[in-house]
């Protein structure tokens, strides 16, 4: 019966090491989504701007680069700490 309850034990701190695994991805995708986004709300504002040239619609285009600079910015302040945490995690041996 101990066995068992120690067993239980030894796969509850599992399920909690690979909670642990989902959050942190979780957090990098959202950052990598947010780089992405940021990226393409800034490359559509500088299409516009260089396509229609300087206008009063301009203030829009203007208003989507600032946007996805942002956007890029948050996105990295999600995405590198993540990096560094993953950096200091153990790795997992390789299956033979």
């Amino acid at each position: 019966r101990t066995h068992l309850a120690r067993e239980r034990s030894v796969l509850g701190g599992q399920r909690t090491m690979a909670a642990c695994y989902r959050t942190i991805y979780a957090r990098a995708r959202t950052g990598l989504a947010l780089i992405r986004t940021g990226f393409s709300f800034a490359s559509l504002g500088l299409g516009l701007l260089h396509y229609f040239g300087l206008s009063l619609l301009s203030l829009f285009d203007v208003i989507l680069i600032i946007a996805g600079i942002f956007m890029v910015v948050d996105g990295l302040l999600w995405y590198l700490p993540v990096r560094k945490e993953q950096a200091e995690l153990p790795s997992c041996p390789m299956p033979q």
